[in-house]
């Protein structure tokens, strides 16, 4: 069995969120738009192409996963598009109605009730930042088989494996729609006094130059130790930002140990 990806296309009216429904092939229910996976496209990208042909919407895709409802005896992965451009000629226009609907509405239309909950999913994803946090951060870290140890809707604690095979864990926390990615380094100092004078200056040198992250001091069980961070907006990232952004750390932390002076005495 070819296997298929399904995509809600949403718009705002006057700050009001609406789903856009479409009749299935044979025209007795309402449905999303869905479609078999055409390789290479990645699955929300091919279910992009669906809502075009099948309901005449162009958008941007949002780059998560927010589930899968069954049908047909398989999971279906579906995702959510942002629709911008509806157009009023279609290639199935002839034989697919489409219509939008408010969210209290969508029970009256959807019989699969394992539809309409899915959707309820995406109403949720797309209207809050603590719902989209954590089901991009899941999506990103499947996407890579990156190992989620911890996810809440504030923070993540993930486990990246490095090309040097060695794990890292690094934390993600989120701030209303801004993100900080963070990794501590090994090795901590007891006060600001016994940190050696060449690592301060290496850690403000790299400040200076780098493009992706920054050396920050945190206070860690009494403890000072370096950690290297980064921020980025909530909505900007997808899952090629996410990986560069867990190497970036990675890489600088790796680096930035090479450098380690011994401690004062």
């Amino acid at each position: 069995m070819k296997k298929k990806s399904a995509i809600i296309p949403y718009r705002f009216v006057d700050n009001k969120l609406e789903i856009l429904l479409i009749k299935n092939s044979d025209d007795t229910k309402w449905v999303i738009p869905k479609g078999t996976i055409e390789k290479p496209l990645p699955p929300a990208i091919s279910a992009t192409k669906e809502a075009y042909e099948e309901a005449g919407v162009l958008g941007r895709p949002l780059p998560i996963q927010i589930g899968t409802y069954r049908k047909n005896d398989q999971e279906v992965p579906t995702y959510l598009l942002e629709v911008s451009i509806e157009l009023e000629n279609y290639e199935e226009d002839d034989k697919r109605e489409r219509s939008w609907q408010k969210v209290d509405e969508l029970d009256k239309y959807i019989e699969d009730k394992d539809l309409l909950k899915l959707i309820h999913v995406g109403v949720k994803v797309i209207v809050k930042n603590k719902h989209y946090f954590k089901y991009a951060i899941q999506t990103f870290c499947d996407e890579h088989n990156v190992t989620t140890k911890s996810i809440t809707k504030k923070k993540a604690i993930i486990q990246y494996k490095h090309a040097n095979k060695e794990n890292y864990a690094i934390e993600i926390s989120r701030t209303k729609a801004t993100l900080a990615f963070s990794l501590r380094e090994a090795f901590t100092y007891n006060s600001v006094d016994m940190i050696p004078n060449q690592l301060q200056t290496n850690a403000l040198l790299e400040n200076a130059k780098s493009k992706m992250g920054y050396w920050s001091i945190v206070e860690v069980e009494e403890k000072l130790q370096f950690t290297r961070m980064y921020n980025e907006e909530l909505r900007v990232l997808n899952c090629e930002l996410f990986i560069k952004i867990l190497q970036s750390l990675v890489d600088s932390c790796i680096s930035f140990g090479k450098n380690k002076v011994p401690e004062k005495l």
